[in-house]
Parts: C-alpha cells; sequence; structure tokens
C-alpha cells in the first residue's frame, strides 16, 4: 500500500504535466483508477485496524479485572502467612501488569493508526473528487493541443500553457486548474500538520499510562526492578 500511496500522492500538477507532454488522457485516468484503488485498500486497513483496537480493548478489561483478582489475593496470602504462594503469585501478578501495559500502548498505537488511515482515506477522496471534476477541463486543453493551436515552442505543462496571456482561451483553463491544484495541496498540507499534533498528543498519553503504572507499582511496595519494563 506505500508504493501505491506514493505512486498517487505525486504533486496533483505533476500528473496533468505528464499527461499534457504525453498528449494523453489515458495516464490522467490512469491515475484516477489508482487513487480508487488506494482508498478501497485505505478503508480495508482501517477496518482491520479498528477491529484490532477493539478487540485489545477487551483483552484489556479481561486483564484489569485479573489484575485486582490478584492483588487482592496476594494480600490474602500474605496475611495467611503463605508467603511462598504469595511471592509466586506476585510473578505473575507482575507479568499480568506488564501484558496490560504493553496492551494499552498496542491500542494507543492502533488507534493512532487508525486516525491516519482514516486522514489518508480523506485526502485520497478528495484527490479523486478533485481530479475527476478538473477532467473536462484537462480534456480541453488536450483538444486543444491535437488541434494545433499551440505551437511547438509553448512548454505543454500547466505552467506553461497558464504563460501564453489572458487573451488565451487556453491559458485561462490552464491557469484555473492549476489554481484549484496548489490549493488543494495546501490544505491537505495544513491537515497533515493537524495530524502530527494529534500524534504527539498520543505519545503523551502513553507516558502518562507509564506514570499510571509506576505510582501502583510504588503503592504496593514494589521495587524498581519489580516494575514490568
Amino acid at each position: 500500500m506505500t508504493d501505491l500511496w506514493e505512486l498517487i500522492s505525486q504533486k496533483l500538477h505533476a500528473i496533468v504535466d505528464r499527461a499534457l507532454n504525453a498528449r494523453s488522457l489515458a495516464l490522467y485516468d490512469g491515475y484516477l483508477r489508482d487513487v480508487e484503488a488506494y482508498v478501497d485498500q485505505v478503508e480495508d486497513s482501517a477496518a482491520r485496524m479498528y477491529a484490532g483496537a477493539e478487540a485489545n480493548k477487551r483483552r484489556l478489561t479481561q486483564y484489569e479485572a485479573e489484575i485486582v483478582s490478584m492483588d487482592a489475593r496476594v494480600d490474602e496470602l500474605i496475611l495467611a502467612g503463605d508467603e511462598d504462594a504469595a511471592r509466586m503469585l506476585q510473578a505473575d501478578l507482575d507479568a499480568k501488569r506488564e501484558l496490560a501495559a504493553t496492551t494499552r500502548a498496542q491500542i494507543a498505537n492502533q488507534e493512532a493508526d487508525y486516525r491516519r488511515l482514516l486522514a489518508g482515506r480523506q485526502e485520497s477522496k478528495e484527490r479523486l473528487e478533485l481530479m475527476r471534476g478538473e477532467r473536462p477541463a484537462v480534456e480541453s486543453l488536450m483538444a486543444a493541443i491535437r488541434a494545433g493551436q499551440l505551437v511547438e515552442s509553448i512548454e505543454l505543462t500547466l505552467g506553461g500553457l497558464a504563460q501564453l496571456g489572458r487573451e488565451s482561451a487556453v491559458s485561462e483553463i490552464a491557469a484555473g486548474i492549476q489554481r484549484r491544484l496548489y490549493e488543494a495541496e495546501a490544505r491537505w498540507q495544513m491537515a497533515a500538520a493537524s495530524l502530527e499534533v494529534d500524534r504527539a498528543s498520543v505519545e503523551a498519553e502513553k507516558v502518562q499510562v507509564e506514570d499510571q503504572l509506576a505510582e501502583r507499582m510504588k503503592r504496593l511496595g514494589l521495587d524498581e526492578g519489580d516494575a514490568p519494563e
């Protein structure tokens, strides 16, 4: 999926430029098919990631209930004077706490990945909608090129065609496409920056979880060496 994302996440004006240079609308349509395929893949991956996170949440609920029960049982064994059994159960309790901590971290990662997948799906859908909407304009440029309305010295790119002058209909079409594509890419860059902030928030939550676990170990009177790593 990464390779496909690298393919479809190229600058939109570069996709149009290649189609114009090749005088081939088929290249443009191929890009649309790639984006459609990527959206389908992302939706499948997001569904699996969500299901995995929910499964881990159920496991974590079970682990936490077992931890409470085991914690109380350790106290009972100590009060009963059965230190050997208490020591063995304490080791099991530490292992269960470590498993719970690992599961919490997995859930945090899965939820962060799920949000990133949703963001990628949204951008891909917007790309698809935008490029589908621009197809008639690109087709018009192709028709002008095939009709020989452009001299050979003109660079067959959006930038080159936009410089033909305001009096040129082709120039207006090219400039309009170029402007809309740049505006869309700027919007997606801002969304990506927001996603990075969200990722930092997830990391902060993971640190908080570890601090809570350490505090619990201290309350139980366990040494740092006994705490889950």
